[in-house]
């Protein structure tokens, strides 16, 4: 077993070679990141509209800028393990499957310029939520190379 020892977001994501990534885990953290609203979101205790976040909402979760932060850094350390993994498996991909190979192409185009944007000082929502919608691309496109193993295996 290998690894690497991750000191900040932009930092090499911890590599355990026999290690299963925890998807449920992470289908938490993209939930609980997508779950929130931009017109909430809390930075030092005020909205972007100036408003107080400090009351319940019914629609969205207010967003605390430490917990903000932490989540993205996880969507990010999620998402390099996600696309070194695309990437392994990316050149065993059906050549008769010119679509997939073309989509897992694309992918990993994407997560590449997505990840190379580094994490923001401050906690950003945004940013957040990009991350948690590419690794729910990347989660797609893994299942979808896993479907297509199962259908037509070597």
């Amino acid at each position: 077993m290998t690894h690497d020892v991750v000191e900040g977001p932009d930092a090499p994501v911890p590599l355990t070679v026999h290690l299963p990534i925890d998807r449920s885990r992470c289908t938490l953290l993209i939930e609980t990141a997508l779950g929130w609203s931009a017109d909430e979101e809390s930075v030092d205790g005020d909205s972007v509209d100036g408003d107080s976040v400090d009351g319940e909402s019914a629609e969205a979760e207010s967003v605390d800028a430490e917990e903000c932060g932490r989540v993205a850094r996880e969507l990010t350390y999620q998402a390099r393990a996600l696309t070194d993994e695309l990437r392994c498996r990316a050149p065993h991909v059906d050549p008769d499957d010119p679509a997939l190979g073309a989509l897992t192409r694309t992918l990993l185009a994407e997560a590449d310029r997505r990840l190379s944007v580094p994490h923001p000082d401050r906690a950003d929502l945004l940013h957040t939520q990009n991350r948690a919608r590419l690794v729910q691309a990347l989660y797609r496109g893994l299942d979808r190379l896993d479907a297509a193993r199962r259908t037509h295996p070597h």
